[in-house]
């Protein structure tokens, strides 16, 4: 198990140079019928607001126009603007695939549609890195899966004593702790 991205990412992307992994079709649907024995459910008692549509569609189809509009237009800026929250710089997938709705290989197939040089370091290649992230974490969370627990990935660093010292903290933001 890798615990540094850089070899991981390393490994990664030799292996993708080998042989991109099929993007497979979705399964069909179960000939199940209906599901008739639902038990009763908790309240769900969490603060919500209305979800806003148009800041994340839902469905399928949805997900795919904009992955689809994202490689098209945006992934090749995105290195300049993923860092800007005033401006559209990012995806905007992580919804789409923390439920399931987008797999990482359909990012990936799109992406390389539109930039086919991604692997190699040319335009694009900052979202895939960002997407090899995404599956760096998953990876350590297989046998680490303490850190998706709020706990630290090295244990030592639990005990770590830090202070709570106003003056030391604003002269480390303005870049003067000498």
């Amino acid at each position: 198990m890798y615990k540094v991205f850089t070899p991981y990412s390393r490994a990664f992307l030799r292996r993708l140079g080998e042989g991109l992994p099929a993007c497979v079709s979705a399964p069909k649907p179960r000939n199940g019928g209906a599901i008739t024995d639902v038990p009763a459910l908790a309240p769900f008692d969490y603060p919500c607001e209305t979800p806003d549509a148009l800041l994340f569609p839902a469905g399928e189809e949805a997900a795919l126009k904009r992955l689809r509009e994202f490689c098209q237009t945006a992934a090749g800026d995105y290195p300049e603007k993923r860092d800007f929250p005033a401006i559209r710089g990012t995806s905007l997938l992580s919804p789409y695939l923390a439920i399931g709705v987008l797999s990482p290989r359909q990012c990936l197939h799109r992406l390389l549609t539109e930039h086919p040089r991604a692997l190699e370091g040319g335009s694009g290649a900052v979202w895939l890195n960002e997407l090899i992230w995404r599956e760096f974490y998953r990876h350590l969370i297989v046998a680490w899966p303490h850190l998706c627990r709020h706990q630290p990935f090295i244990d030592w660093t639990a005990r770590v004593a830090w202070q709570q010292n106003d003056a030391h903290f604003q002269a480390w933001c303005e870049g003067n702790t000498g």
